[in-house]
């Protein structure tokens, strides 16, 4: 049998023949894609659930991070207290591990406890169905104080100077490796600017010295070996028998044989034996020429170097030349506390109008910037009618005394003729003025009397005549009977009086522990020192 030439079998048969073979290609060829286009999917799911647990991972470390910023500002007391802190063992240990230099830090050793969402050391991570193991530590970098730069840390758990607290956070979603570990490093500051080189008495407006006063000059107050009783600028006004001294004299002269001159020590509230912080109430100033100023009885000038003022013209008292006004603070509520209160509106360098700002608890209201800070920053207002439901931090005069700690707010009268707060633990107290003293008063720390301002015109300003910066301020300062004051004072306006035989004794121990107090410590983060570089 002869067979068919190819030339001779139809062509539709060869046709489906090779379209049978092109859909078969093509199946494979989308059965390829489809597998390739499901393990990228599958692929880009496993990224984004990766991505996912390490967010939730992130967000539970900075949860647990910002819990322990909060603890250390509500625990400050922790910081300072040596049993709490050990160095850092060198095996990488939570939380030591995450520096490199771990063994020259010291270790927080105290319970962080986590508490609201964070208790446990759980969170659990919104809707998602995730839950994070938490735990938080701390370590610190203690400087001794005036070290160099390039100073390693101190392991020492008693030495004085700065210190930065890292907090170490580290979060792992419960049950899966997916981790991280968040590091922010904090400082503490004081609120008050550097007080130490306050004179005993600065005042905005003039001051009337009488009696008996005796004031203990600050030694250093302008400079190594350059002492100021008195700032003012205004007119300083003596009559009567008041005397200026060094704290030698006044306790070497001045010692009664019934109250001799004492180093604080634990009857007189100190932890320890103090050698910097020397206490008589009862000493004074030697009425000869081993005072500084007011060697002399009556209404001679007698100031000495020590009195910085401005005397009126024709009248000029004292070797030092007249207070430029523009060297004296023109707002002294920023000069003490840091915080801009009021501004210079007729350019005669007396800072006299209020700066407003809104105010937080009451929409639509206007606060004094000095007013809004006192209210967030005091840790005791003194009231007429204390309501703590209202305010905790309320209290009635009586409770004023030698245990009261931190900034004292005092909005009322008060005759405080008894002793307050102490020479480890002194206090601000801020009064707003006037503010009168009797006999009894003992006070450790800085008093500063507050102006309140006067609508005028609708303009808040310190005195009746906003042009006129004379008074220095409406607030003034009234001093009756033997009282003391370790420490110093200030105020935005007159010393009306200062007499009796009432000290201002300048005391720089007394002003250092004022600046370390943990009452009047704020936190800020240092720039930079967030970090997740680290992980365990």
């Amino acid at each position: 049998m002869k067979r068919n030439h190819p030339s001779l079998v139809p062509t539709s048969t060869r046709q489906r023949g090779v379209t049978l073979i092109v859909a078969v290609v093509l199946l494979l060829l989308l059965s390829v894609i489809v597998l390739l286009a499901t393990n990228v999917g599958l692929q880009e799911q496993r990224v984004s659930g990766n991505d996912f647990r390490a967010k939730m991972a992130h967000y539970a470390a900075e949860a647990g991070l910002n819990f322990g910023g909060e603890f250390f500002k509500q625990n400050v007391d922790d910081l300072r207290d040596p049993a709490l802190w050990t160095a850092c063992p060198n095996d990488g240990s939570f939380p030591c591990g995450v520096f490199p230099n771990g063994g020259t830090l010291m270790r927080y050793t105290g319970d962080v406890p986590l508490a609201g969402p964070l208790a446990g050391g759980v969170l659990a991570i919104g809707n998602s169905g995730f839950s994070a193991n938490i735990r938080v530590g701390a370590v610190m970098c203690r400087l001794p104080e005036g070290a160099p730069a390039g100073t390693p840390c101190s392991t020492d758990p008693a030495a004085a100077g700065a210190s930065v607290v890292s907090i170490v956070s580290r979060a792992q979603i419960a049950g899966e490796a997916s981790s991280a570990t968040l590091v922010q490093s904090i400082t503490s500051f004081s609120k008050l600017n550097s007080v130490v080189g306050t004179p005993p008495i600065m005042s905005s407006g003039s001051v009337d010295v009488t009696g008996s006063l005796d004031v203990v000059t600050n030694p250093n107050s302008a400079g190594t070996g350059v002492p100021v009783s008195v700032w003012t600028r205004r007119d300083v006004e003596k009559t009567g028998s008041p005397n200026t001294c060094y704290l030698d004299e006044f306790i070497r002269f001045g010692a009664k044989n019934n109250a001799p001159p004492t180093f604080c020590g634990p009857s007189d509230g100190c932890a320890n034996l103090r050698t910097d912080i020397v206490l008589c109430d009862d000493c004074s100033c030697p009425a000869d020429q081993n005072s500084l100023s007011f060697t002399k009885a009556g209404n001679t000038c007698g100031e000495g170097i020590d009195i910085l003022d401005i005397d009126p013209p024709g009248d000029d008292c004292g070797p030092n030349e007249n207070v430029v006004p523009a060297e004296f603070p023109c707002d002294l509520f920023q000069f003490v506390f840091g915080v801009a209160a009021r501004t210079d509106e007729d350019g005669d360098f007396f800072c006299e109008t209020l700066i407003k700002l809104p105010d937080p608890d009451n929409a639509g209201q206007t606060v004094g910037a000095d007013e809004l800070w006192l209210r967030q920053n005091a840790n005791v207002i003194v009231v007429a009618s204390p309501d703590t439901s209202r305010d905790s931090r309320e209290r009635g005069c009586a409770s004023i005394d030698s245990n009261t700690r931190g900034l004292v707010w005092m909005r009322t009268d008060c005759n405080l003729g008894r002793q307050v707060g102490s020479p480890e633990r002194p206090l601000v107290l801020v009064i707003d003025g006037p503010a009168q003293f009797s006999a009894g008063l003992r006070l450790f720390g800085l008093l500063f009397v507050r102006a309140l301002g006067i609508e005028n015109g609708g303009v808040n300003t310190i005195s009746a005549n906003p042009t006129d910066g004379n008074l220095g301020g409406n607030a003034s300062l009234r001093f009756n009977g033997r009282g003391a004051i370790y420490g110093a004072a200030v105020t935005q306006g007159p010393v009306v009086k200062a007499n009796g035989t009432a000290a201002f004794i300048y005391n720089e121990g007394v002003l250092r522990q004022l600046s370390t107090s943990p009452e009047l410590q704020a936190f800020g983060t240092l720039p930079g020192a967030w970090t997740d570089r680290f992980s365990y």
